[in-house]
């Protein structure tokens, strides 16, 4: 955490003297620290205790104790670190050094399932903003199966501002509770520096088992994914492209308006008996706030709109942004070499 290294430093380095005005500054240093750190503690207890319910109840359900509307469900979600192609064991010098082609993995897990769902896409066809975080969100929650697809949810993501934490994605979710797709949602977001979270486990044992293949395709390295699995199916490997990425702005924006100063906020909630109302706190101690975030003269959602095929209807696909042409040099020129013949018009085609 880089809030906890500066508090670090200013004990390490400052010169402690004896006046009351140094004694008042240290002592406010130690107050924010203090604070920070119950603030991460309780976020964090907090998290754990989402993800304790969501097993619980999910395992009634299985035992068939609980009917699937009482199941609390928990989804963790992140993108990982892009994994870069041609990928070798044995890595040559020379390659370390150039911009290879990414792969971007965008992973779902569903905690009370035990489940990580990978999605995987090449950098040609999307990017990694909000529009395509909402795509794949909306196809895991689409294309759930039916003991596994709760209507009450809770998610935790990072504070990136760009792809999660933002206006967008929190009227995505208002839009599928008031339609009543959803009965009730809460995204929370774990302090700045803070977020280690059940998904980076995955990415780890990923990581870890990708330096050890030699790798070319989104085939092959859906494999390698779906073979870290510490038990056989836990991680899923799912190959997207282009035409799973939609523009969710223009549908949104139709509909919703912004909520002022968003970033401020660690926690939201969303309820089926308050179409259009968003509510929001600093930290799960104080009292809810709440916004109505329809547009002026908007009271209700269209009725055409009460499946995720309905909205799906409604949504403009993204352009594929496509390899930079400074890349696709580097690519053709320098790498294409070194990649096997059946795979260089895959990874290096020409310009």
């Amino acid at each position: 955490c880089d809030e906890c290294v500066m508090f670090r430093a200013f004990y390490r380095h400052a010169v402690h003297h004896e006046t009351d005005e140094t004694s008042l500054h240290e002592e406010d240093h130690v107050t924010q620290w203090q604070q920070h750190v119950q603030l991460a503690r309780e976020a964090r207890e907090a998290y754990n205790a989402d993800l304790r319910q969501a097993r619980e109840t999910r395992e009634l359900v299985r035992q068939g104790k609980l009917p699937l509307a009482g199941y609390v469900a928990h989804y963790t979600f992140d993108f990982m670190q892009s994994l870069a192609v041609p990928q070798f064991a044995d890595q040559t010098k020379e390659m370390y050094y150039f911009s290879l082609r990414n792969i971007h993995v965008f992973s779902i897990r569903d905690d009370g399932a035990h489940m990580q769902y990978n999605y995987l896409y090449d950098e040609g066809q999307g990017g990694k903003g909000a529009n395509y975080v909402l795509s794949l969100l909306f196809h895991f929650l689409r294309h759930r199966t039916p003991e596994t697809a709760a209507i009450v949810i809770r998610l935790h993501a990072d504070n990136c501002s760009g792809q999660n934490k933002n206006n967008l994605v929190m009227q995505f979710f208002v839009l599928l509770v008031s339609l009543g797709v959803l009965t009730h949602v809460e995204m929370k977001f774990l302090i700045k520096g803070h977020t280690h979270c059940s998904v980076d486990g995955g990415h780890g044992m990923i990581k870890k088992a990708w330096r050890k293949h030699d790798v070319f395709t989104l085939d092959q390295a859906a494999t390698v994914v779906e073979a870290t699995s510490p038990t056989a199916g836990m991680h899923r490997a799912i190959i997207v492209n282009a035409h799973d990425f939609f523009e969710w702005e223009r549908l949104l924006s139709t509909y919703f308006c912004k909520l002022p100063k968003i970033l401020s906020f660690q926690q939201f909630a969303m309820d089926a008996t308050r179409p259009g109302r968003l509510r929001y706190r600093q930290h799960h101690t104080e009292s809810w706030q709440e916004a109505e975030i329809f547009r002026s003269g908007i009271e209700q959602l269209p009725g055409g709109l009460s499946s995720f095929e309905a909205i799906q209807q409604r949504l403009t696909p993204l352009s594929p942004p496509g390899i930079p042409v400074k890349k696709q040099h580097v690519l053709y020129e320098k790498v294409r070499k070194y990649v096997p013949q059946a795979y260089q018009d895959i990874i290096c085609p020409r310009p």
